[in-house]
């Protein structure tokens, strides 16, 4: 922030002190040098415009720090051309970030062609008070940031714009800046994240989803356990009721068949034991069979 600062001192002390009545020394140079693409010597650049080389010296200079010009040394001799460097306009509209720049009294000073179509803002935004309409179109307060900005602080914050009806994410990030004319303000840039914010909600959801699965197996897998052995509570009497059934045959029914039925009835209830079930309504079958030939026969 410091060399920012010295520049710009060093700027505006440079236009109060040449661009008054030799400002029209500037248009002559840069003439000069776009009729020699190969380059020019400060002597040479004197000669040309009938200027001495200490103050061609001292044009040069400033018109190196403005960017409209470079230089290359070769050996001793300083070398001067046209700066080949895109205009920062252009480079506005190269880039696929919103940029939006503002002077110290918050008025648009530039902007992309993306910030424009995002702010709904047509040519004719120069002077525009830009608190006002990104309030207007975009429903946020970024005045405090815009202040910070202006006093010479970096900002980065990450903003909600609804466009169209659509939820829109970015990080806006604000750089203090210092302009050609030497002036200071700012530079917003709107960095679309839309697509990353989207694909972390969407990460979010699949885990929770994915938790609330785990969940219930877990709790599946508990009410499996709680089931099988209550399905081992209940197949080892039922074991116990056959295995008598085929050693003694008919002579204990009258002992077990109560107990019989009442595992039948809880076998019906979980749904489970399938084999063990029929094995026990066999034998309450046959039972029943045998109590009603011996009534028959009384």
């Amino acid at each position: 922030m410091f060399i920012m600062m010295k520049i710009a001192s060093f700027i505006n002390y440079a236009k109060l002190e040449f661009m008054g009545k030799e400002h029209r020394e500037f248009p002559k140079i840069l003439e000069v040098l776009k009729d020699n693409p190969r380059g020019m010597s400060v002597k040479q650049i004197s000669e040309a415009i009938g200027v001495n080389r200490i103050s061609v010296g001292h044009y040069l200079e400033i018109l190196l720090l403005l960017g409209e010009v470079d230089m290359e040394t070769y050996g001793q001799a300083k070398v001067f051309f046209l700066s080949k460097r895109i205009p920062i306009n252009a480079m506005m509209d190269l880039t696929s970030d919103a940029v939006l720049m503002l002077n110290e009294e918050k008025k648009i000073v530039s902007t992309n062609e993306k910030m424009s179509a995002l702010l709904g803002i047509e040519n004719n935004f120069q002077g525009i008070d830009a608190e006002k309409i990104i309030y207007e179109k975009l429903l946020i307060d970024i005045s405090e940031l815009i202040d910070s900005g202006i006093e010479g602080e970096k900002v980065s914050k990450e903003i909600t714009i609804s466009v169209s009806g659509e939820e829109q994410y970015f990080q806006m990030k604000i750089i203090p800046t210092v302009f050609s004319d030497g002036s200071s303000g700012i530079t917003i840039i709107f960095v679309d994240i839309t697509d990353y914010k989207k694909s972390l909600i969407a990460l979010a959801e699949s885990e929770n989803k994915l938790l609330t699965l785990i969940q219930k197996l877990s709790d599946f897998l508990n009410y499996v356990d709680e089931y099988e052995k209550i399905n081992a509570d209940i197949r080892n009497p039922l074991q116990a009721i056959v295995g008598l059934t085929d050693l003694e045959g008919g002579k204990i029914a009258n002992r077990v068949y109560d107990e019989a039925l009442e595992i039948d009835k809880s076998l019906r209830e979980l749904d489970i034991g399938w084999r063990e079930a029929e094995n026990i309504r066999d034998f309450i079958r046959k039972y029943v069979a045998i109590n009603n030939i011996l009534l028959n026969a009384a």
